[in-house]
Parts: structure tokens; sequence; C-alpha cells
């Protein structure tokens, strides 16, 4: 199997049984459509080293991967399995975790990553303190496996979050695991609403933006859609509730899935909690400005400096501020990149 190839069955197993045309396939990896049926030839011989799995050709339609949810992990990882280091595996077996249906035995892990089931042990405890600022649990039954006990909210944040887990040897892990096209429709349709509806966000926190559409999709196809409890009776009044409404009916249209209408508090959720470059939530404005106002003076009694005369703080202090509040009031983590450095 070539890389080509591989891509091929990358895209497949990623639309599930949504059928794919043959063209799109061609522009996704720019070649030629015969190059395409060509592959997909080699491919019809390599899948029959799995008895469930079946490439099914609807003419006008498209094609898909008919495959049961066992051979398509033992495909993945057959294909994509290499020599990994332990941060790479740390970060695999997390991932894995959060989003197979069936736990995963010592045997199972140490068997697919090449080591011995003593590192395995000491990964799952790494991995465990990890969780732990997620409010999540490995929990392991006899003769089953080890799986991961907690609310959807919190495996989605820290799926979000995964290349945090080490400080070091960590490349762009979700990159790997999300199909090209799939960030470039993502990315796509976040900056035609970031457009539409005005809202100023930087390009930090668009990045981190993508990655969280993208855990919502990949959930979503995975019938592990969000559930939340309360939603507040003015988010539906809101410039972002009505971004993340169109939002969510373009990546119905493009992912061909169905979002539960909870999502779109979740995506409202995240706007309001991202990183401004101006202030956007101007019923707020007044309440952030009270707020900050007593920190100030708090810190020009503490350090016999005035701050209350720097307008251009002050600005800074607020559009930081509402994006700090808004996270804390839906219990999303706050992470600070220079905080290793402080300390």
């Amino acid at each position: 199997m070539n890389a080509r190839q591989r891509k091929i069955i990358e895209a497949l197993l990623t639309y599930g049984n949504r059928p794919i045309l043959v063209n799109d396939l061609a522009k996704q990896l720019d070649c030629s459509e015969k190059t395409v049926r060509n592959d997909l030839q080699v491919i019809d011989v390599y899948l029959q080293n799995y008895s469930s799995a079946c490439l099914i050709r609807k003419p006008g339609t498209g094609i898909y991967l008919e495959i049961n949810n066992s051979d398509k992990q033992d495909l993945f990882h057959a294909l994509f399995r290499e020599n990994k280091s332990s941060y790479q595996r740390l970060m695999e077996i997390a991932y894995r975790l959060l989003t197979d249906k069936n736990p995963l035995t010592l045997q199972q892990l140490s068997m697919d990553y090449y080591v011995h089931h003593t590192a395995i042990k000491s990964d799952l405890e790494a991995i465990q303190q990890w969780f732990e600022s997620f409010g999540l649990v490995i929990e392991s039954r006899q003769k089953l496996g080890h799986y991961v006990k907690g609310e959807e909210l919190n495996k989605r944040m820290a799926l979000a979050h995964i290349e945090e887990m080490v400080n070091q040897g960590a490349t762009a892990f979700l990159k790997n695991v999300f199909a090209p096209f799939e960030i470039a429709t993502v990315r796509q349709i976040l900056n035609q609403m970031i457009e539409k509806w005005k809202i100023p966000m930087t390009s930090h926190a668009l990045d981190n933006l993508v990655v969280h559409v993208l855990v919502m999709v990949q959930r979503t196809k995975q019938a592990s859609p969000i559930v939340i409890d309360k939603q507040s009776a003015s988010m539906s009044e809101t410039n972002e509730y009505r971004a993340a409404a169109w939002c969510l009916d373009q990546l119905e249209h493009k992912f061909w899935i169905t979002l539960a209408q909870d999502e779109t508090i979740y995506l409202t959720w995240h706007l309001r909690g991202s990183k401004k470059y101006s202030l956007h939530t101007s019923t707020e404005e007044e309440i952030t400005r009270q707020v900050l106002s007593t920190m100030i003076e708090t810190m020009q009694q503490l350090t016999h400096v005035s701050f209350h005369e720097d307008e251009q703080l002050i600005n800074g202090l607020m559009i930081h501020f509402e994006a700090v509040t808004n996270r804390l009031l839906y219990g999303f983590p706050i992470s600070n990149p220079l905080f290793t450095s402080v300390a």
C-alpha cells in the first residue's frame, strides 16, 4: 500500500457509510480519477484480509467502505501503526480510551505498540493523572479491559487538549487524526461564520475552535452527542448563538450528519469563551468594567502605581476578562502557555 492508497482508505473510514465520489477523492489527492480507480482495485485486494470489509460502488452516488467495528479498528491500526515515541504512544492511548467504543486490554495495547505490559501500565497511570483535571476516570473490568468514565463535555475537552498532555515530543497529533479535507472544510466554514457574523476572534482562538468543531463532528459520527442540563434563557438572543446555529447547518450539509440541538449551545459557549481582539458583548461591558476597576484599585494600593489612566491596559484587560469569565461560567479549562516559563 502506498501513501496515496492509505489516504483513500483513511477517507473511506472517515466517511463511514456515506458514499464519496471518485471525483472528490481525486481532487483531495491531486490526481486523476483513473489513478483513484486503479488504487481502488489495489485496495479491493488488500481488503480481502478483513472478512467484513467490502467496497460498495453505487453508480452516480459514490463509493463507501462496508466494514464492522472490529475489522475497522484492526484495519486502522495495521495501516497507520508506526514506531512511536513514548510521548506519541501516550497521546494515542489516551485518544483511543476517549473514542473507542470497546474497553482496551493491556494485552491488546501491548501488542499494538510492541512494548511490555508494564510500560502500558505506566502509560495508563500517567494518563489517569492527566484525566483527573478533566473530571475523568479510567476504570477497569476483569476480562473486559480499561475504559473512561465521565461526562461527554469533559471527554471532548480532554480530546481537544490532548497535545498538552506531554511537555516535549508532541507533534500536531490531532492533525494526524483528522483527514486534511475535514480540517480544511471546518476552517472554511468557521472563517465564513466569523466574517458573516462579525465575530472579532483572534487567529489563535480560531485554531483552537477548529479542533473543538472537528471533535464535535467526530463525536456525532460516533453517536456521542453532548447533553447540556441547563441552557441560558437569553442565549438564543445572542449574536454568537445565531452564528453557531448557522455554522451547524453548514456542518450538517458538508458532513452529512445531524447535530443535536445542544451542540448549538455548546458551540455558542466556545464562541463566547474565545479570545477576541475587541470587546464584543456590550451588555456585560459595565459589569466587567466594575470588576476590573476593583482589581486595578487593589493593584494600585499594592504597587503604588497608577493604572486608571492607562486606557489601553484597561481595554485589553476587559477583552481578556470577558473570555475568562465566560470560560469559567461554562466550565471550560483555563490554561496559560507562559505559566511554565514564569514558574
